[in-house]
């Protein structure tokens, strides 16, 4: 009996060994060394983001309920054993906020201590933004293109002998088209009828011929005066967009970005050097990111298109602050365009 006992308590021994041997084999072998990000959400929302192993990126579009990107909290999951840091802080899953305004860039460190590697996090709450060079969360927009999907944009080249100083009679024949689409005259037929400003008999229109060019077919309109300051001016400007109608704007655009090294997609800025006075149609607005640019049809657009084929002068997006600057400098007198 004793024997047996003896025998017993071998097996065991030799069992418990084998076992702890086993578990000490495992956790040797256990692979620590990955850094990737598996899932990414955010709180409170279903989607998920799109993740590109390959170039560690991951991309997210919330609803457009959420107007900013400020205190958003990330749901995640990552390689085993690994942790997650930005700016040197360790991020929790579900626990950790961030502001995600731009593109924000996590550092992913293995559970073997040793490797690591950089995820750039990009969200957004629409689709054309980031690519059109606004930025991220659109908080606020007001577009207002009457019936067609360009706003009845027209570029004021190859409009006849006075092309280059055609940017009054080609906003004047846009506001038209805008109220009647069956509007039958041309931009050269505009200004074969105001060969000169009634102001001062220049060739370059001022706002009130404008404003004479539209009233003599029947269009409605309201001269205003341009606040100076920017808060009134934004306010003074988006308020008339939201009673849906369109302002037309003279200004000087050198105080208009020149964005000559941007992104060829981009919507913003300048897309040419040059030209001091100058007529715009404003017929729409975006806050984004805190920034409000105004959405405006600009007559010189050289016949420059993007890659989908449309006309960058149409639906072109400025800083309303430099708008302000531009037309307090210039000539603060607008045309409001009341729709029919």
């Amino acid at each position: 009996m004793k024997k047996n006992t003896l025998y017993f308590l071998s097996f065991i021994t030799a069992a418990f060994l084998f076992s702890a041997c086993q578990d000490k084999d495992d956790n040797e072998t256990q692979d620590l060394s990955g850094t990737d990000m598996l899932t990414f959400s955010v709180n409170g929302y279903s989607g998920e983001g799109i993740i590109d192993t390959d170039n560690k990126t991951i991309y997210l579009q919330v609803p457009v309920s959420i107007k900013s990107g400020t205190n958003l909290c990330p749901r995640f999951t990552l390689s085993e054993g690994a942790t997650a840091t930005v700016n040197n802080q360790e991020q929790i899953s579900g626990n950790s906020k961030q502001d995600f305004k731009s593109t924000v860039t996590y550092t992913i460190t293995a559970g073997n201590k040793t490797d690591q590697s950089q995820w750039k996090v990009t969200i957004t709450n629409n689709d054309h933004s980031i690519p059109w060079g606004l930025g991220y969360f659109i908080a606020e927009e007001h577009s207002n293109n009457g019936n067609s999907s360009n706003g009845y944009y027209l570029q004021q080249h190859d409009t006849g002998p006075y092309s280059n100083d055609n940017c009054g009679p080609t906003c004047a024949v846009m506001a038209a088209l805008w109220t009647d689409p069956s509007f039958p005259y041309s931009v050269e037929e505009a200004r074969n009828e105001f060969p000169k400003s009634t102001i001062d008999g220049s060739i370059p229109w001022y706002p009130q011929d404008v404003q004479a060019y539209l009233n003599h077919h029947g269009i409605t309109t309201s001269m205003i005066t341009l606040e100076t300051i920017e808060d009134k001016f934004v306010t003074q400007i988006t308020n008339e967009l939201k009673n849906g109608h369109i302002i037309i704007i003279c200004l000087d655009m050198q105080y208009v970005t020149f964005d000559k090294n941007g992104n060829s997609e981009y919507h913003i800025h300048k897309f040419y050097n040059g030209t001091i006075g100058h007529f715009l149609v404003v017929k729409g607005y975006k806050i984004v990111d805190g920034t409000v640019w105004m959405e405006v049809n600009d007559p010189w657009g050289m016949n420059l298109k993007y890659a989908d084929g449309s006309y960058k002068g149409n639906n072109r997006y400025y800083r309303a602050g430099e708008l302000s600057i531009a037309t307090s400098k210039h000539n603060t007198n607008a045309i409001i365009i009341f729709s029919e």
